[in-house]
């Protein structure tokens, strides 16, 4: 399998992980050093995303990704495209319409996501 198809199921399976909330999943596809810029402009690193979503301040209900466009340069695979999002957020629903942009990485044979950053798209 290329990089592009397998950084793409990997990132599936973290949005199914992110909604599941399933720490163990998400231990395994996020890098240690992961940084993710939300839409609000609010900034987690791997361990405080996963205990925001473990601890019920942030769940999300939908993330449909569409228009991905991927770049594979070597070992790093990044993704941009648009997403749809509901969240509950500190109790607070949100939805949006965001552009994104992932990077991948493939360390020690195994691929991880680095990074997410999203900006809201005009209604």
């Amino acid at each position: 399998m290329d990089a592009i198809t397998t950084v793409q199921e990997l990132d599936r399976k973290r949005i199914r992980a992110m909604i599941a909330r399933d720490a163990d999943s998400l231990y395994a596809l996020l890098a240690d050093d992961l940084f993710y810029i939300h839409a609000s402009s609010a900034k987690d690193n791997k361990h405080s995303l996963i205990h925001a979503l473990l601890s019920g301040a942030l769940i999300y209900k939908v993330i449909d990704l569409s228009e991905v466009e991927s770049r594979d340069l070597g070992d790093q695979v990044i993704l941009i495209g648009k997403a749809r999002v509901t969240v509950l957020a500190s109790g607070q629903r949100s939805d949006s319409f965001e552009r994104f942009s992932s990077c991948w990485v493939r360390r020690d044979d195994r691929w991880q996501m680095l990074g997410w950053q999203s900006t809201l798209l005009a209604d």
